[in-house]
């Protein structure tokens, strides 16, 4: 007889700053980090290519960020 356990694997799902203030993080299916949603609820979203790598940054208090496209983040294809 044959039996699995499937156990999730272990994730940082909340952080805290010396204030006191949370910063929350959701992952994708791939484990990888998905959202960062910090303390006054201001989200952070991450795309990723097939290889894993980060290709964009959606911030909603800033416009659209393709990481690979900005030289300031040292990311190239």
């Amino acid at each position: 007889m044959l039996t699995a356990l499937t156990v999730p694997i272990p994730r940082l799902k909340k952080v805290f700053d010396a204030n006191g203030n949370a910063v929350e993080l959701d992952y994708n299916p791939e484990n990888s980090i998905q959202t960062v949603k910090d303390a006054l609820g201001n989200s952070t979203t991450y795309e990723y290519d097939v290889r894993g790598n980060i290709v964009t940054l959606i911030d909603e208090q800033k416009p659209e960020h393709l990481l690979n496209k900005e030289p300031e983040f040292g990311i190239k294809d």
